[in-house]
This record gives structure tokens, C-alpha cells and sequence, in this order.
């Protein structure tokens, strides 16, 4: 992409997308909003998603996770009971239903994917200053059978991606820490059913966010975590590390900075705009403008291709939601500013935002695509 301007200012003129998924926008005690754009109508239809629900969202994730072939919403709530969401078709409305009635932990991430490769999905939440968890459907009890995710430790914990990052061919679960030890961690399933801890980054990384997938066109997938403010806007500035977690003579994993700084990256996507076959990183920040970066093999450094103009991202997704084979940047902002989709013109080599439309201002806090 080394024709893209390093810096971009959106524009407002709206640009007709298709979009064929559902956007379910997720925010932190307030209404959540589903976003589809409309042919027929041509704009955005906006609808209320779960307009009772008054849980504190932190995250969610999409995925069949009981074995009934159609996805279901997986939303992680702190301190409250995490839940399951799934589409009535006899009421033509999302129900969403406690995972673990009674249950409440201090989930901050959660994460959908084959773990034991049985060729069924696992839930896996990550708590904060609790254990972790795996959730398992079980279809004779009608319910998720909840098994410790290394009970012995209770850390810090922000974030949880699965992914084959050593090429194996068998996924591991990526934990990001917030914690004084701020150990990011990769664990790795055993036969035997227990988890082995295969790298810990003993590093000062504050992990929010993490994204799976190949950066740098090795044909392994690797893991981009990204790290800021928990709390917000306020505190003194703090140096944070945004890193890549890959293969280092499999089975070793490794961890090493990309990024480091002034600010605070809520977000983190990946994706190939320019179809060159190499991934860009896109990074979004919450008190300075969001950044898209990509591997320079020469140097072997990630280099800066492009920033989107504007502060308030408080999640980030990439996705192709039209159906053209070029991903589009889906940015969830602060209440101040409104939610954008972002699209890249490979003729023109041009980003362009639109705004999503909102019922109300909202704090997107979680982005999820059905």
C-alpha cells in the first residue's frame, strides 16, 4: 500500500455499502443497537438490540456454541451473569438467557472456538482477578458444563482470543493481562485435557484487545494484542506496548513490540485492503488518531501506511460486510462521536467513513457481526 497517504481525513458524504450482516453495536449500561444498511431504503435502519438490558458489557463474540447449526451471541458482562443470545424466530426478536444462572464474574473478555477439536465450540471467558472459564454444551443436561481454565491462577485478566499460532493445527487461548504482573500468556491444550502455560511476556503491557491472524505472509497465524487505559481518559500518560505474539522454532512462542507510546488502543483488526496478500494492522485509539500499520520484511519492522483522523475508538473490528472481497473498518466510538464504517477504494487507494446512524448517543464499547 505505499501509495496510501499517511493521513486521512474521513468524509461525512455517505457511500452506499450492501450490507448483508447484522452489526450489533454492544455498549456499556445502555441500550445496544443493531445496525443494517437497507437497499430498498437506502440508508441505515437502526433497531434496538436488548433495550432491557442493564448489565455492564464488556465484550462479545459470535459462533454456534450449542450444536444447533446457527450462531449464537455470546456477551460478557462484569459483574453481572454472562449470557447467550439467540434468535426466536416465533417472535421475530433476539432472547438473550443467563449462561449460568446465579453465576456473576468479572468477565472482561470472552472468545468462541474449537479447543479440545472435537468439532464443537467451546466458550471461553476471561475474568478479571478470577479464575478463567470453558464452557461446554452439553445436550443431555439441556446446559454448559463450566470447567477452570488453570484454577490456580487468578490474574488480571482483559482479553481472550483463540487461534493456531504455531502452526500445529490444534488452537491455543491467548490471554491478555491488565495486572501489576501484566503477563500476557499462551496456553496450549494437552492430551490429558489440562493446559500447558507456553509463554508468558513478562513484560509492562496493559492488554485490552487481541486479534488473530497472519501479518506477516509466513503462512502462520499470529496474535496482535493492544494495550491503554482500562479506567478511560484522565490519568497521567503511561507507556503502553502493543506487541505480536508468533512462532519462534515451533513449538517456542515469542513476543515482541510493534508499537510503543502515549496511548491508549482499545481495538485491534486485521485485514488485507490493497489484496497484495499481505495483512495490514489496524489499531484504534482512544485519545489519539487510530493507525493501520503493516510488516516490512526488509526491515523487519511494522511500518505506518495510513492514520484515521479522530479520537473516542473504543472497539474495532475488520470485516468485508458487503460481500467484495475488501474489508471494511467497523469503529466503535466514545459517546462524543458517532460509530463509522470505514472502506478502502483499491482504484483510488482511498479510505472513506460514514457515519452510523444511533438512536441515542452511545459508549460502543463491543462490536459483534450475525
Amino acid at each position: 500500500m505505499p501509495s496510501v497517504s499517511p493521513s486521512f481525513t474521513p468524509s461525512s458524504t455517505p457511500t452506499k455499502t450492501n450490507l448483508n450482516p447484522k452489526i450489533i453495536l454492544g455498549t456499556s449500561n445502555q441500550a445496544h443497537e443493531i445496525v443494517q444498511y437497507s437497499d430498498l431504503l437506502g440508508h441505515f435502519r437502526v433497531e434496538n438490540f436488548l433495550s432491557d438490558h442493564d448489565r455492564d458489557l464488556r465484550d462479545m463474540a459470535v459462533g454456534d456454541v450449542d450444536n444447533d447449526g446457527r450462531p449464537e451471541i455470546v456477551i460478557a458482562n462484569h459483574n453481572h451473569a454472562n449470557q447467550i443470545v439467540k434468535y426466536d424466530e416465533n417472535i421475530g426478536d433476539f432472547v438473550a438467557q443467563d449462561l449460568i444462572p446465579g453465576e456473576t464474574m468479572a468477565t472482561r473478555g470472552v472468545a468462541i472456538g474449537d479447543i479440545d477439536n472435537d468439532g464443537k465450540n467451546e466458550i471461553v471467558f476471561a475474568n478479571y482477578g478470577q479464575v478463567n472459564q470453558i464452557l461446554k454444551y452439553k445436550k443431555d443436561a439441556n446446559g454448559f458444563e463450566v470447567t477452570p481454565l488453570m484454577p490456580s491462577e487468578r490474574k488480571l485478566n482483559t482479553a481472550v482470543a483463540i487461534g493456531d499460532i504455531d502452526g500445529n493445527g490444534k488452537v491455543e487461548i491467548i490471554l491478555g493481562d491488565y495486572g501489576d504482573t501484566k503477563d500476557n500468556q499462551v496456553l496450549r491444550r494437552l492430551d490429558s485435557g489440562e493446559y500447558l502455560d507456553v509463554h508468558e511476556s513478562h513484560n509492562p503491557f496493559k492488554t485490552l484487545k487481541i486479534s488473530v491472524g497472519d501479518v506477516d505472509a509466513d503462512g502462520i497465524d499470529e496474535a496482535v494484542t493492544v494495550a491503554g487505559i482500562d479506567a478511560g481518559v484522565g490519568e497521567d500518560c503511561e507507556v503502553q506496548y502493543n506487541t505480536v505474539i508468533e512462532p519462534f522454532n515451533p513449538p517456542k512462542i515469542q513476543e515482541w513490540e510493534i508499537e510503543q507510546g502515549c496511548f491508549d488502543s482499545r481495538g485491534v483488526g486485521i485485514g488485507d485492503f490493497d489484496g497484495d496478500g499481505l495483512n495490514e494492522v489496524v489499531i484504534g485509539n482512544f485519545n489519539s488518531h487510530s493507525r493501520i500499520i503493516r510488516y516490512n520484511k526488509s526491515k523487519d519492522q511494522f511500518d505506518l501506511v495510513a492514520q484515521i483522523q479522530g479520537i473516542g475508538t473504543t472497539s474495532l473490528e475488520v470485516v468485508d460486510t458487503d460481500g467484495d472481497g475488501i474489508p471494511e473498518i467497523i469503529v466503535g466510538k466514545s459517546d462524543a462521536y458517532p460509530d463509522q464504517i470505514i472502506s478502502y477504494d483499491r482504484a483510488t487507494k482511498i479510505f472513506t467513513a460514514n457515519d452510523i446512524p444511533s438512536l441515542k448517543d452511545r459508549d460502543t464499547v463491543a462490536i459483534a457481526l450475525i
